[in-house]
């Protein structure tokens, strides 16, 4: 940190300096083209070599004309406007320019149509800010866009880059999809919430709707420019599915008017709360992973091209430096660790990033760009980590059930991943629409399935599964199948089957498998303590409320609690957040939920919520606690709620539901198993042959299963995958089933060596490194040996090479375009935004330097400050957009 602030303080002196914030972006007069300056090519000498590529490997995005300020040394600036005066201000500085088109629209235009505009149940418009307006891609909204494309093209764009054609599961109520409804049904429109065949139709319809305006755009840029590359950019499926948004990915990606895309991960997606060990809680770092996984095997085997995003400053202007900092350094990381992937926008909106964040985290960003700009020279990829081959799968289908009236439990999504990733398992995120595809499941060894979150697209899905099970793959099944199993649209339903659970078993074994309910537990009987009589979905009354619960010790020792909706109807329960119990005045327990202490109380979850450190029950979810008292006892809870509540308490016991193991000799699954989610759970009876693992402990049914199929097999779980990340014990439970699968380790860490970098993101176990490397990720560039990251941490790390026999650049904090590098002379010409530092770690070779000096574009001298350190050299100067060349002479 201390040399952190010392660079920091080096640089506002170097800036004030900076006389370079005003220039225009025509290029300085180059004669000879070979992209040094002309009052630079004597300074330097003559021997510097290019080193930038022919293939466009990094991008930025912004909305902005060029200035110094902005101008990210990338291939590639994606400009958000079709005008020519700001396209025509990048061609003319240097860039290539690609163009983006957005989904949402302005006030003036979303007056003039009103019926295009998205609206929810209530009639409410989907708006940002009052001023930006999610629109339907009705037939004016598509020829509007065409004409974007031809004046973009027209005007100097290379490509164009429709981004985020977002139609939210909410919406669905506006005019002009009601008449698009009765268009394509030849029906009168349904509320998509009505039944769950409404609501399965009208997101397959918003789907086709979006897939059609990108295709008539893609369509309309091969027509009018057919060199003109065609990209899409989009958040993954992971997020679109958890936010509620509606994009058929796999069907996009099949259209052939599509090369390229840009998967959208950032801090504002990846810092998304999810579930692990009952804690929901932002995981930015995991979650990115698997969003960039999911990403990736969308274009895997299709020839497609994949751009990874990255932000050094998210959306959400109120964050701190080092939240933006942090979360940053983690989606990049994340970002890395798929060296299948080579090209990136480096970053959107630099307007927002330059002359914001302090001058080392520009010069951090700057750094990170170089790494990013260096990513198709690194050759071999080695992952050091946990067992390998371990699967999941998104699917367009899990756009179709994410609202009323049945919406899919995203909890089940991360049940069957978080819990592997964080103890070092590299777990992907394959596209069941893809699966059939030949060899798309090579070299996997477990596939984890869950129907409730989605649905197969056709047959032959199941039908390549079967195959890859028969040659050697384990299928851990988990869960039931959704409330949309039995829509009448569905291919399963047609070919006569109840449910694509019952078809898949139909595939692997021939015959259909006997499935029935799990009775639910016995309830205990339920008194009203506590309940908000009025309609009130704004928190107006939240408050502590004083509940006295002394009436149900008079015979027992302890106490149950529940909390639900009272108002069941209108989706607006009881919303809770703090709970503080007092036995005789003394307090007995407290806690915050969402904390780890409260997972030792909760007893009961019925499909509760848990965001922002708030638990909440609307429609018929509950959630129950288990209090300790004392016999007689004068009992208090203090209660920090709000919204529509319904407090029960009752005295009884509570019996719940457990599985047990049936075979001691299993030791990887628990000997008992407690269920906390009162789902209901059906149960599959197993084939002749199969070996019940676990029981239920009242009923003595098969719960876990598992036989073997030609060299693979299947393993039966009904528990709901959720349940894998509702409590430790449940995560245990899934990393044990695994290893009954395969041979199962683990390592705590991620490790990844990628050519010179090493990647590194360390969860409950720590790594040291061995070697000499730049740690790219601080502006001063420290050279370190043997570094170590410790548990929860992460790092990127550049090797240095061996026995350096001449002086060399080692690392940049900006995009060295020349380079000549000798016994004698290091030269070289950079470039960076103006306004920021560079900061260039060289290697000395054991040489002294003779002489050090620096000038801009039109040959000005520019401070150069040096330190030495041992054999390693560190440069920092002012950046200038039109670059600096600097020249470093050694004594002989």
């Amino acid at each position: 940190m201390r040399q952190i602030l010392v660079f920091f303080a080096f640089a506002i002196a170097l800036l004030m300096a900076d006389v370079d914030s005003q220039e225009p972006s025509a290029r300085p007069p180059d004669a000879d083209g070979n992209g040094i300056p002309d009052p630079l090519q004597q300074r330097l000498g003559g021997s510097l070599r290019p080193l930038v590529r022919r293939d466009a490997v990094t991008s930025f995005q912004t909305g902005a004309m060029y200035q110094p300020s902005i101008a990210v040394p990338a291939d590639v600036a994606i400009v958000y406007s079709s005008q020519a005066e700001r396209i025509r201000s990048w061609l003319q500085a240097g860039y290539t320019v690609h163009t983006m088109y957005g989904f949402r629209t302005y006030t003036d235009y979303a007056q003039a149509r009103p019926d295009e505009v998205q609206r929810d149940r209530y009639g409410l418009p989907l708006v940002i800010e009052r001023v930006s307006y999610y629109m339907v891609p009705a037939p004016a909204r598509v020829e509007a866009a065409k004409q974007y494309v031809r004046e973009a093209l027209a005007n100097g764009s290379a490509a164009i880059v429709p981004e985020e054609p977002e139609y939210f599961a909410r919406a669905g109520y506006e005019e002009s999809f009601k008449q698009e409804w009765q268009r394509v049904y030849g029906e009168e429109w349904q509320p998509p919430h009505s039944s769950p065949l409404a609501r399965w139709r009208s997101e397959r319809l918003k789907a086709q709707m979006e897939l059609n305006i990108i295709r008539e755009m893609l369509r309309e840029a091969q027509r009018v420019k057919p060199d003109a590359r065609r990209m899409l950019a989009i958040h993954s499926p992971i997020n679109y599915a958890n936010w509620g948004i509606v994009f058929p990915h796999a069907a996009a990606v099949a259209m052939p008017e599509l090369q390229e895309i840009i998967g959208q991960v950032w801090t504002g997606t990846a810092r998304t709360p999810c579930l692990l060990d009952g804690v929901r809680a932002e995981r930015t770092f995991e979650t990115a992973y698997l969003e960039y996984s999911s990403l990736w095997h969308l274009v895997r085997g299709t020839g497609k091209v994949m751009w990874f995003l990255m932000d050094p400053v998210e959306d959400n202007p109120n964050r701190t430096m080092e939240d933006y900092r942090s979360n940053y350094e983690q989606t990049l990381i994340a970002a890395l660790m798929f060296p299948q992937v080579a090209r990136y926008e480096a970053m959107p909106w630099p307007e927002r990033i330059f002359g914001r964040v302090p001058d080392a985290q520009a010069t951090q960003v700057l750094s990170v760009l170089s790494v990013l700009q260096s990513m198709p020279e690194q050759k071999g990829a080695h992952l050091q980590a946990g067992t390998s081959g371990i699967a999941t799968f998104t699917a367009d289908s899990m756009m179709w059930q994410r609202a009323e009236p049945a919406r899919s439990r995203w909890e089940n999504f991360d049940g069957l991943t978080y819990p592997l990733l964080t103890k070092g398992i590299p777990v992907q995120v394959l596209s069941l629409d893809w699966a059939h595809e030949p060899g798309y499941l090579n070299g996997f060894k477990v596939l984890l399935l869950n129907y409730d979150t989605m649905t197969p697209p056709a047959a032959q899905t199941h039908r390549a599964i079967n195959r890859w099970v028969e040659q050697g793959g384990w299928l851990i099944i988990a869960g039931d199948d959704s409330p949309y199993a039995g829509v009448a649209d569905a291919w399963w339903v047609k070919a006569g089957y109840k449910s694509p659970l019952e078809h898949l078993f139909t595939t692997l074994w021939g015959a259909m498998l006997k499935r029935e309910p799990l009775g639910m537990p016995p309830m205990p009987s339920w008194t009203t303590v506590a309940r908000e009589e009025r309609s009130i979905t704004d928190l107006s009354n939240r408050r502590r409320y004083r509940i006295d619960l002394s009436s149900f010790v008079r015979e027992n020792d302890s106490v149950l609690v529940r909390f639900s909706d009272a108002q069941p109807s209108d989706g607006w329960g009881a919303w809770v957040t703090e709970l503080h119990l007092q036995v005789d005045g003394q307090t007995r327990v407290r806690f915050r939920v969402g904390s780890p202490t409260e997972k030792a109380y909760l007893v009961a979850d019925a499909s509760s919520g848990l965001v922002g450190g708030s638990r909440f029950a609307d429609g018929q979810a509950f959630w129950v606690y288990r209090f300790p008292a004392r016999k007689g006892a004068q009992v208090t809870l203090e209660v920090d709620m709000g919204n529509q509540f319904e407090v029960c308490a009752s005295g009884q016991p509570w019996q719940g539901r457990a599985l047990v193991r049936t075979n001691p000799s299993h030791t990887r699954l628990p000997a008992r198993f407690s269920v906390r989610t009162l789902s209901t759970i059906t149960v599959t009876a197993p084939p002749r042959g199969a070996e019940v693992l676990m029981k239920d402990e009242a009923s003595g049914k098969p719960v876990v299963w598992r036989q073997s199929l030609g060299k693979g097999g299947v393993l039966v779980c009904s528990l709901p995958p959720e349940m894998f990340a509702s409590s430790r014990e449940g995560g245990e439970l899934l990393r044990g089933l695994v290893g009954l699968c395969i041979p199962y380790t683990e390592s705590g860490n991620l490790v990844l060596k990628r050519g010179d970098y090493t990647i590194v993101r360390c969860f409950e176990r720590g790594v040291t490194l061995r070697g000499t490397y730049v740690n790219v990720l601080q502006p001063d560039l420290p050279v370190v040996t043997n570094p170590s990251v410790p548990a929860g941490g992460w790092g990127l790390f550049k090797a240095l090479p061996e026995r350096l026999k001449s002086p060399a650049v080692l690392h940049a904090t900006a995009r060295i375009t020349h380079l000549q590098a000798d016994d004698k002379l290091t030269a070289f010409f950079i470039k960076a935004p103006s306004g920021t530092t560079a900061a260039v770690r060289l290697h000395t070779a054991g040489r002294t330097p003779a002489r050090m000096r620096a000038w801009d574009s039109g040959g000005n001298a520019v401070d150069v400050n040096t330190r030495a350190e041992g054999h390693y050299l560190l440069l920092s100067f002012p950046n200038r957009a039109k670059g600096v060349g600097v020249r470093v002479d050694w004594q002989p």
